[in-house]
């Protein structure tokens, strides 16, 4: 997973560790998930169940993977924000 030069704004970081950190409450998430984008052009999800429980897992879209974080800047340092 290689990360290139590009890096998220602390806008869209500041917007991702604020909805993780509130359980994904006020997001507009229809499918009961939170959408995420990483720097390395993956997408995946976050299921707002997961959130609510304090489980941060990111579901790779592609290949399904999934990936437990501490906390949210632990995610956020991997390379993943909201999408």
């Amino acid at each position: 997973m290689k990360q290139n030069n590009r890096k998220w704004s602390e806008e869209l970081k500041q917007q991702t560790r604020e909805i993780i950190d509130n359980q994904g409450m006020n997001s507009f998430c229809p499918d009961f998930k939170l959408h995420m984008k990483n720097l390395d052009s993956r997408y995946g999800y976050i299921a707002i169940e997961n959130l609510l429980h304090g489980v941060i897992k990111v579901v790779d879209n592609e290949t399904g993977v999934e990936r437990v974080f501490d906390s949210s800047d632990e995610l956020i340092d991997s390379g993943w924000v909201i999408d």
